[in-house]
């Protein structure tokens, strides 16, 4: 057995408690996304089409079985889809149609290679996962200067 200390600087603590609101405001969202049903000992998806805020689909799998203690390979170039895929097999993902079979006390945890951002600018990344368009310049703006207004003159920056 290993033991593990866990460190946690207060801002982490501010950090953590943040990301659970996000899963349940994301779990709110569930109606929108693929229907989720209890199984037994498997994770499986049938008619899964995930896609992105704006609606363009990026991967679609047909059929999807993977046991426990399995462990699949995905690959595909890089913007292919593949972290939206893991994000709504997670069920923190609204942007999907299809079925998603998980056991009722299966914990699914995703866990990205870097922080997620959504494609676009920092104003669709501020209004996510609501369009941009959802928010006038000025509530955005607003609330930019609550944190800094040196972001201001960034809010139609591309990211990538």
């Amino acid at each position: 057995m290993i033991a593990l200390q866990l460190c946690v600087a207060p801002r982490h603590l501010q950090q953590l408690a943040g990301f659970e609101k996000s899963i349940a405001k994301a779990r709110a969202l569930d109606a929108h996304g693929p229907r989720r049903e209890p199984t037994g000992d498997r994770l499986k998806a049938d008619g899964l089409c995930v896609g992105l805020p704006n609606g363009a689909q990026t991967v679609r799998v047909p059929q999807l079985t993977v046991g426990r203690g399995e462990r699949p390979l995905v690959t595909g170039p890089s913007r292919s889809g593949k972290t939206s895929l893991f994000r709504a097999l997670g069920g923190i993902w609204p942007f999907a149609r299809g079925t998603i079979d998980v056991s009722e006390d299966a914990r699914v945890t995703v866990l990205p290679q870097r922080a997620p951002l959504p494609l676009g600018s920092l104003k669709s990344t501020l209004t996510f996962p609501k369009p941009a368009e959802a928010f006038s310049n000025e509530e955005v703006a607003a609330a930019v200067r609550a944190v800094g207004d040196h972001l201001i003159l960034r809010l139609d920056e591309e990211h990538q």
